[in-house]
């Protein structure tokens, strides 16, 4: 072959190489979400103009979206017939693909609607389109609302079952989760008593310690039987510390629950409790456990990771971040840590927004605590992409940067005269003190002074983080104040 014919050969391949790069199949977009929700059809959205997002799929190296068109219809089965009687956006020439804002017909109120979409790469390759996504208009529409998903309910057969002695029945659920007991006993013609111990903690294989200590939960309950009656959802009595004053409730369509992983059943010797006639009903806030997954050489890292992963899913029982089973109150930086956890291991975004802006008007009375609102702001704008949240509660996150108690040095100090009612006010408390680790009598011999470093460390963080917020909500003359 002459080198005039090698040359030409060459390109011949490399433009057919190019032309199966044009042609492959390009995949269509998944992992949809409506408001920042993966499953809007478990809960309603409050507006007629909600905003849509997707992944972008490719095998092309570096490809990437330069088109999108959305469709938007009342009836499922003409959406799948690429109709639709809501809105269709057209062919748009764009490489967004978060937060694209409805530009249709307004939907209704108490309205149920599905939308889908479809791309095209930078080769001008038209996708499939994505599957259809269901949404659900609420009652009312609201100016700023951050939708969130109501608590679920799961049934937890037991990993392992004991039948011991004089009626005493042992189960493990193999492991420790927010819920309720739920029994079936057969052939209940008398009024009985029946005890039933919870916790999380046991002495030898089969019996539940009933005094553990510190925080780990145990408890202990007695309820009768009823004539004719053979299904009991044991009722576990509130304990006033976590379900009073600013503690969250938990709904009563779900129940108040405890966190155990074990449980022990005492009955008359008459009645029989087989493996399949108790049940756990686990409560948690929607979580994919599919979504993310760790592997490595190292077997003990990943347990690590399958319990950090598992803690999230179940300590997220009331919907938003709590201290847990103590008080059920949210605390800015417990939830700072819960958020990018989550992050990590689910694509969910609501539980965390919910509980930042509830903590922007409910928050906890230590100088740093509040300071990091600022930085949980500034993550939910990372990881979502939509600075919605920050344009509503902006003036509240300017006030929670503390800079209005800033000394000529730029340091700032709850010791100096400086927190005046009117601060306390547009930082919706009552007090602010330093806490830096831990109350007095619990410090691990840190020195508390007037201005202490720790403090501004994060106020220092906080200006700088809410001058990146001035500019991406276009609060430009607040920029310049922050950066200086």
């Amino acid at each position: 072959m002459t080198r005039g014919r090698f040359k030409k050969a060459l390109l011949i391949l490399a433009i057919c190489f190019i032309h199966s790069f044009t042609y492959a199949v390009l995949p269509p977009p998944s992992g949809l979400l409506c408001e920042l929700l993966e499953k809007p059809e478990l809960t309603t959205i409050y507006t007629g103009q909600p905003s849509y997002s997707w992944e972008v799929n490719s095998s092309l190296e570096e490809d990437y979206q330069t088109a999108f068109r959305i469709l938007v219809s009342k009836d499922l089965t003409t959406l799948k017939n690429n109709r639709c009687d809501v809105w269709d956006s057209g062919k748009i020439l764009s490489g967004q693909s978060l937060h694209i804002v409805h530009n249709g017909k307004t939907l209704e109120k108490g309205q149920t609607y599905y939308w889908k979409v479809k791309i095209w790469n930078k080769f001008n390759k038209e996708s499939a389109w994505s599957s259809a996504q269901k949404i659900k208009t609420g009652s009312e529409f609201k100016p700023y609302f951050t939708e969130t998903y109501p608590l679920q309910k799961s049934i937890d057969a037991a990993k392992r079952f004991l039948s011991k002695s004089n009626g005493i029945y042992f189960a493990d659920f193999g492991k420790a989760s927010f819920g309720r007991i739920k029994l079936k006993l057969d052939g209940v013609d008398t009024i009985d008593s029946v005890e039933v111990h919870l916790g999380e903690a046991v002495i030898g294989n089969d019996s539940i310690n009933r005094n553990p200590g510190g925080s780990i939960r145990y408890r202990k309950i007695k309820f009768t039987t009823e004539k004719g009656k053979s299904e009991y959802m044991v009722n576990i009595p509130p304990d006033k510390r976590n379900t009073s004053g600013e503690a969250i409730l938990i709904p009563d369509s779900i129940g108040e629950v405890m966190p155990f992983r074990y449980a022990e059943i005492h009955l008359p010797a008459k009645y029989k409790l087989t493996a399949s006639s108790i049940k756990r009903i686990t409560v948690t806030y929607p979580f994919n456990d599919n979504r993310y997954y760790f592997s490595s050489s190292d077997t003990l890292l990943n347990q690590v990771f399958e319990l950090s992963k598992y803690s999230i899913k179940a300590t997220s029982f009331l919907g938003k971040y709590v201290d847990g089973d103590r008080e059920r109150i949210p605390y800015e930086a417990d939830a700072y840590i819960n958020q990018l956890s989550h992050y990590g291991v689910d694509k969910e975004f609501t539980i965390a927004r919910a509980t930042h802006e509830y903590l922007i008007k409910q928050p906890t009375w230590p100088t740093e605590w509040i300071l990091q609102s600022v930085l949980i702001a500034w993550n939910d704008y990372l990881f979502t992409g939509n600075n919605e949240s920050l344009k509503y509660y902006y003036q509240d996150l300017k006030n929670k940067t503390l800079y209005k108690i800033e000394r000529e040095d730029g340091l700032i100090s709850t010791k100096t005269g400086l927190v005046t009612d009117e601060i306390l006010k547009s930082v919706y408390e009552k007090r602010i003190e330093d806490i830096v680790d831990w109350p007095p009598g619990e410090r691990d011999g840190n020195e508390m002074n007037k201005v202490n470093t720790v403090i501004n460390l994060f106020h220092y963080r906080a200006m700088h983080l809410m001058g990146k917020m001035a500019e991406t909500t276009g609060n430009i003359q607040d920029t310049f104040f922050f950066f200086n």
